[in-house]
């Protein structure tokens, strides 16, 4: 485990190496919260190296009381947001989740099928909400981690992943009768051909 501390006074004195350090320790779960904002591979790349930059130009801002990683999340954050404002249409994805081989082709495909609706429901959520439910469930990012990258209370963090969850939930409960029916039209087209009741 590395010493943050001493991490950055060394970058800040002007170590390089020291801030190779930085990139090797954030550089994955920096892209990979850049690919859930943006799901795109080459936007994800893209703010990745441009996060890394602003980090390096105001490493000198740094608050020690601050985590590293949430300082470095908060800035890879902002550069996702304003991407997202540049194009206006985002997606989350999680099709990136491996299914175990142990499963069949029918779980595999209700599988897929799941990670669809969640994949919809959490895309068409609203920023504020998207974002903690990122931080949350994805990157299983503390309340507290989640408080200092958004820079507000712990207790509206809260309220905010609860309040996303339960849209979500409404989404999800919502999609799954639609399915439902969807289902029993087809069964019922299907007996029709048939000729059964």
């Amino acid at each position: 485990m590395h010493d943050e501390t001493l991490l950055i006074k060394k970058v800040q004195e002007g170590d390089i190496d020291a801030f190779k350090e930085i990139i090797i320790l954030y550089k994955k779960p920096m892209y990979n919260l850049c690919f859930r904002m943006l799901n795109s591979r080459e936007e994800a790349e893209d703010a990745t190296q441009e996060a890394f930059i602003k980090i390096y130009r105001g490493i000198n801002t740094y608050n020690a009381k601050y985590k590293l990683s949430s300082w470095v999340f908060k800035i890879a954050s902002n550069v996702c947001i304003d991407a997202i404002r540049k194009r206006k249409t985002y997606t989350v994805s999680i099709d990136d989740y491996e299914i175990p081989d142990k499963y069949t082709p029918e779980e595999n495909y209700i599988d897929s099928e799941m990670k669809r609706d969640v994949n919809a429901a959490v895309e068409s959520l609203p920023q504020i909400y998207k974002e903690v439910i990122i931080y949350y469930h994805f990157m299983n990012l503390s309340y507290k981690e989640i408080s200092d990258i958004l820079d507000m209370p712990m207790t509206k963090v809260k309220n905010r992943l609860y309040r996303a969850r339960l849209i979500l939930k409404q989404k999800l409960h919502s999609t799954i009768l639609n399915e439902r029916d969807d289902t029993d039209e087809l069964r019922r087209d299907i007996r029709a051909n048939d000729g059964i009741s």
